[in-house]
């Protein structure tokens, strides 16, 4: 017969070495003498087992791991032989998840990143296109003044006989002595005085403002004055033409004249 140390359950089976209840090994009743405890009844519990039945095989917890579907074992002979700390097991589990957070946190910032070079990009682009339309705008409000002031006719009434006397010299090119020189001024690019437009009629001073523009082979719209200067031989139509081909002494000398011409209203 045979006794568990740790649970006092007995076998009479002397082939078991394994208790069935704890996994404890199993000592001979002769061997072992019950431990003093105040709590356990008279009689002893023994389990009969017998003979003639086959003894039931006790499997190692190390060895069942081999084994697909393993018999399930007592608590007892699980905590003896040991299993995998939680804290582990814990700890395989977390590994995959600290990985997956980097690739997360990278794509993240890369859609920042994005997103503030878009903002950067689109803030440079509206202000490069307010500087080009302010050019433009500058560039037209000065196109249109001076075509306004192409169009402004030379008399008031353009059906009288004043009016055909005053527009003359524009059609036929007869002009003073005066205007004659200052013409020769504009047309070498030399700066024109006020002592030199002095006394000229506005008819006059209206033709040697526009000479400054068709030395540069500029176009014009009024009828009159594309036919005067169609007749010089200096001229040459440039369909390419701006402003810009203007040089500082011609807009110094068309301001010059523009002034003389409001004083002569």
């Amino acid at each position: 017969m045979k006794r568990c140390p740790t649970c006092n359950s007995t076998y009479t089976n002397d082939a078991l070495r394994f208790c069935l209840q704890d996994g404890a090994d199993l000592l001979s009743v002769n061997d072992a003498p019950y431990p003093s405890d105040p709590h356990r009844s008279g009689s002893e519990e023994t389990l009969a087992i017998s003979s003639a039945s086959p003894a039931t095989e006790i499997i190692d917890p190390r060895a069942a791991q081999t084994i697909k579907n393993p018999i399930a074992l007592p608590t007892a002979v699980t905590q003896r032989f040991g299993r995998r700390s939680t804290h582990e097991e814990g700890d395989t589990r977390g590994t995959p998840q600290r990985s997956t957070s980097i690739p997360l946190v990278a794509g993240i910032t890369a859609i920042i990143v994005l997103l503030l070079i878009g903002v950067g990009v689109g803030i440079a682009l509206l202000i490069q296109r307010g500087k080009e339309d302010g050019n433009k705008n500058a560039a037209a409000a000065t196109t249109n003044e001076n075509a306004k002031n192409d169009r402004q006719p030379g008399t008031a009434s353009p059906n009288s006989n004043t009016g055909e006397r005053s527009r003359r010299p524009d059609m036929t090119g007869e002009f003073s002595p005066a205007a004659a020189r200052a013409e020769t001024k504009v047309l070498s690019g030399v700066s024109v005085s006020a002592s030199d437009i002095a006394g000229l009629p506005r008819a006059e001073l209206r033709r040697l403002r526009n000479t400054v523009y068709a030395r540069h082979g500029r176009i014009f719209e009024r009828m009159e004055l594309q036919q005067y200067f169609d007749g010089r031989p200096w001229y040459k139509k440039r369909d390419a033409y701006t402003d810009a081909d203007l040089t500082p002494i011609d807009r110094d000398n068309i301001n010059l004249i523009r002034a003389a011409e409001d004083r002569s209203m």
